[in-house]
């Protein structure tokens, strides 16, 4: 019964079926039954089955006979040499290069029934054999294989897998864990693109990029320009000849060594060329690890601008009150630049006051300023 006393139909699952269920059978044959049984527990568990019949022109069924069906079931039981899992590691030196690492791998049947699985995992992992038959107290040994070397990039990494056992007809599954560790000589950026925007025709800048030793391992490097010289020089025109990449750019320091986990700045250096625009890459070669290419870009051209009024002229103001009036400075160039304004010709201090007073503006922006008019005393100024 459910709350408030009343009734509650409960629906049982019954352990063991029969198929046929029902047959007609006629004098002098036979029929054989199939008993099936299905249990979510383990352990014994036992069914009364009730045989009925009915004869001639019956209308109810009699019981013809009572059977009780009983049956032990048993989980899986499989036993693992290594129930922890198994550990692979490579770390990358010179004289020891990746190759496949395997480790043994002992399997037990613990059921008292045979069994019957197959065994899954994924790469960089692999296995000698993947499906067997093991009888009560049987074992297989298998080869557990590790590539630390399947990708081919060269980059650190750690592989957290597993080995599936998977039952056919049971929806038990048992894993055993794998974990692969590859330690390769990597690098970090602090970015991967480095554009120097517009400088002042023939001048230089330099920007630095902070590198990092990303791994286990002490790393060697060094920086090269990528150039296709014949293509270059075949572009090139009398307007804008060739003008070798090692020209344009550099790179300080070109050599260095960092230990794991160690960090440094590299500078790059662009030269601006008059009115010419370049567009670059470097090569960071890692002794015994992987190639890293960062973008380089930098234009030059002349600072340009004007003021969009010359004159402000405030008219008659109050003596005792104040008046504000605003002009802009365009930035008409590719190239940022610095101002700074400065109040002349005899005005007495506090009667103008401009913000800002300095700053900068970048390329095709504007910069508005706001003049003040305090005059304080009544005159002309």
């Amino acid at each position: 019964k459910g709350a408030g006393g009343k009734s509650k139909a409960v629906v049982v699952e019954p352990t063991f079926t029969v198929h046929p269920m029902e047959i007609e059978l006629r004098p002098r044959t036979a029929v054989t039954f199939t008993f099936r049984g299905y249990s979510t527990k383990p352990g014994v568990l036992s069914e009364k089955l009730i045989c009925e019949a009915r004869v001639g022109k019956d209308k109810n069924a009699k019981p013809v006979f009572k059977t009780m069906v009983t049956a032990d079931f048993a989980d899986p039981l499989l036993d693992v040499t290594k129930p922890e899992g198994l550990d692979f590691a490579y770390t990358w030196a010179e004289d020891t290069p990746p190759v496949v690492q395997e480790r043994p791998l002992t399997l037990t049947n613990r059921t008292a029934l045979d069994l019957v699985f197959n065994l899954r995992t994924q790469v960089p992992f692999s296995l000698d054999a993947w499906e067997h038959i093991l009888a009560p107290g049987e074992s297989t040994d298998l080869v557990v294989s590790f590539d630390p070397g399947y990708k081919g990039d060269r980059q650190s990494e750690l592989i957290d897998s597993k080995i599936t056992v998977v039952y056919p007809d049971h929806p038990q599954r048992d894993t055993i864990s794998l974990l692969g560790e590859i330690n390769f000589p990597n690098l970090g950026f602090e970015y991967n693109e480095i554009n120097f925007g517009s400088v002042l025709n023939d001048t230089t800048k330099t920007m630095v990029v902070r590198v990092k030793n990303t791994s286990k391992v002490a790393t060697d490097f060094w920086w090269s320009f990528i150039e296709d010289e014949d293509a270059m020089r075949a572009a090139g025109t009398s307007r804008k000849p060739y003008i070798p990449v090692n020209q344009v750019y550099d790179i300080l320091p070109i050599r260095s060594h960092l230990e794991p986990g160690e960090e440094e700045d590299v500078e790059f250096i662009y030269y601006g060329h008059a009115f010419r625009k370049f567009k670059g890459a470097c090569l960071c070669e890692v002794k015994g690890g992987p190639e890293y290419e960062l973008t380089l870009k930098g234009e030059a051209s002349t600072v340009g601008f004007r003021l969009d009024r010359s004159l402000l002229d405030f008219g008659k103001v109050l003596y005792s009150k104040r008046e504000d009036k605003e002009f802009a400075i365009l930035n008409q160039s590719k190239v940022a630049f610095s101002f700074k304004i400065s109040i002349m010709n005899g005005a007495r201090e506090g009667v103008v006051e401009v913000q800002p007073s300095s700053g900068k503006v970048f390329a095709n922006d504007k910069q508005r300023v706001l003049v003040r008019f305090k005059p304080g005393i009544p005159e002309t100024l």
